[in-house]
């Protein structure tokens, strides 16, 4: 699979996960400032995005700090203030299209 579907795949699955979990999520994200951070997980998913990132090319330039991007827009507390905003798909929607363009 190439690093673009990849990165798609990633972005699929973990919305998908958090927001069937958005509430337990949540809570292991902020139990305490700078939480999801801290946790083993986070710092996987950050490298395993900036790999996919680097390996487009010049598509993206800085894939360490574009994977701390795509990340941010996944955290529990901004999905759950995107999903009592703008409704569940709204979210998965708008989610999509940012990692869309981090494929092009």
């Amino acid at each position: 699979m190439a690093p673009s579907e990849r990165l798609h795949a990633f972005a699929d699955a973990y919305l998908n996960y958090v927001l069937d979990h958005l509430s337990l999520v949540r809570m292991s994200e902020t139990a305490s400032p700078g939480a999801r951070y801290r946790i083993g997980a986070y710092g996987f998913w950050h490298r395993h995005l900036t790999i996919l990132l680097d390996q487009r090319g010049d598509a993206v330039p800085d894939g360490e700090a574009a994977a701390h991007a795509l990340l941010a827009v996944l955290g529990a507390e901004h999905l759950t203030a995107m999903v009592e905003s703008v409704g569940t798909e709204r979210t998965r929607a708008t989610v999509r299209k940012f990692f869309e363009m981090a494929r092009a």
